[in-house]
C-alpha cells in the first residue's frame, strides 16, 4: 500500500461529517486557483461551496450540497477537459472541492476522498513547479526558494486528520484546519500571478 493509499484509508475511518472537513481542508488550500484563476461565477460558487463546509462543521444538508455539486460540475472550465486547455488546473481545484461535498451525498466515499486528495496533491505539484521556475529567474526576477508544496501538502492533510481523529468535527476543530489550511493557501496566493503567467490564464484578482 502506498502513501496516497494509506492516506485514503485512514481518512475513510472518519465519521462522514469529518471526512467532509478533511475534504474542506483540502480545497481551502487550493482555493486561490479557483479564486484568482477561474471565471466569476466559478469562484462564487467555490467559496459558497467551502462556507457550506465550514459553517456546517462538515454536517450541511445533502440537498444543498447536492445542488453545489450540480453547479460546479456545470462550471466554464468543465470545457478545459476536452480541450487540454490550462483552465484544466482550474477545475481541478474545482474537483478538490466537489470531492468534499461528494462526501455528504454520494455513498462511495472512498471515490470522493481520493478526488479530493488526489487534486489537492496534483495542484501542489503543479505549485512546485512553478515556484522552481521563479527561483530560477525564468518568470521575472528571480524568486526565493519556497518550500516545496508538495511536502507541505502532505504535512497539512496529515495534521488535519489527527485533529479530526482526536477532536472530531467541531468548531473548535474547523478554526484549527482552516488555519492550517489558510497558510497554505496564502502561499498559493502569493504564487498565482507566476501561475498565471507560465500556463496563459488570467489573474482575476490582480
Amino acid at each position: 500500500m502506498n502513501e496516497f493509499t494509506a492516506h485514503v484509508a485512514r481518512v475513510l475511518q472518519l465519521p462522514r461529517p469529518a471526512m467532509a472537513l478533511q475534504g474542506a481542508g483540502c480545497a481551502q488550500r487550493v482555493a486561490p486557483i479557483a479564486v484568482r484563476l477561474g471565471e466569476p461565477v466559478t469562484a462564487d460558487l467555490y467559496i459558497r461551496g467551502l462556507d457550506l463546509l465550514w459553517s456546517s462543521t462538515g454536517q450541511a444538508d445533502p440537498d444543498a450540497a447536492t445542488d453545489l455539486v450540480r453547479q460546479l460540475e456545470e462550471v466554464p472550465e468543465v470545457d478545459a477537459i476536452e480541450a487540454q486547455s490550462p483552465e484544466l488546473y482550474v477545475f481541478e481545484a474545482v474537483e478538490t472541492l466537489t470531492g468534499a461535498l461528494r462526501i455528504l451525498v454520494d455513498a462511495d466515499h472512498e471515490d470522493a476522498a481520493r478526488q479530493f486528495t488526489g487534486c489537492a496533491s496534483e495542484l501542489a505539484q503543479v505549485c512546485d513547479t512553478v515556484a522552481d521556475q521563479h527561483k530560477k529567474g525564468l518568470l521575472g526576477r528571480p524568486g526565493p526558494l519556497l518550500d516545496p508544496f508538495s511536502d507541505a501538502e502532505r504535512s497539512v492533510r496529515e495534521q488535519t486528520l489527527t485533529l479530526l481523529r482526536d477532536g472530531g468535527p467541531t468548531a473548535e476543530t474547523v478554526a484549527q484546519i482552516q488555519a492550517l489550511s489558510g497558510a497554505r493557501a496564502a502561499a498559493i496566493d502569493e504564487l498565482i500571478p507566476r501561475f498565471a503567467e507560465q500556463h496563459g490564464l488570467t489573474d482575476r484578482g490582480a
